[in-house]
Formats: structure tokens, sequence, C-alpha cells
């Protein structure tokens, strides 16, 4: 990709969220394919379903997120220390 592409679309938007703008973009086309195009080549309605494949993509880290962390807690409830294997522990019903 033309770097100088890019450059010109991050002064579009809050620095903040420049240095996370992606060179490409990732969205599923109406047979549920992967389709990967440069950003600056998308069209409005691409970068809309870029947006909802990266709110899914979230949505599925936070759920993975908070089952490690339900995991931590109990192991945590059930005695276990940091050294101890998950498959070792005791766990209190």
């Amino acid at each position: 990709m033309n770097t100088n592409n890019l450059s010109t679309l991050r002064k579009h938007i809050t620095p903040f969220y420049g240095d996370h703008l992606p060179e490409q973009i990732r969205y599923r086309d109406r047979a549920g394919r992967e389709v990967v195009i440069p950003t600056h080549t998308a069209t409005l309605d691409e970068l809309a379903f870029a947006i909802q494949m990266a709110s899914e993509e979230q949505s599925l880290a936070s759920r993975r997120r908070a089952a490690l962390d339900e995991l931590y807690l109990n192991a945590r409830k059930s005695g276990a220390i940091g050294a101890d294997r998950i498959s070792d522990i005791g766990w209190k019903e």
C-alpha cells in the first residue's frame, strides 16, 4: 500500500486513533468469505462491514477474557496458588 494514502487518511481522524488505522480492512461478503482490501480503496459500505466484523471480534475477545477471569477467580476461591496447574486444582463445588 502507498504509505502516503494512509498518512492522508490519518489526517482525518483523531491522532490517538490514527496510529491504529489499519492499512487493510477485513469483512465478510454475502457468502461468508473473508475479504481483505486496502483501507484507502474501501467504500463506505465496506468500511461499515469492517466495523461490524471488528465489533464481533471484540465481543468474542471480551467473552473469552470473562471466561478466563471467572476460571481464575474460582481457582483462587478453591485455594489454588499461582504455581498450581489448573488440572491439579481441588475445585470447590
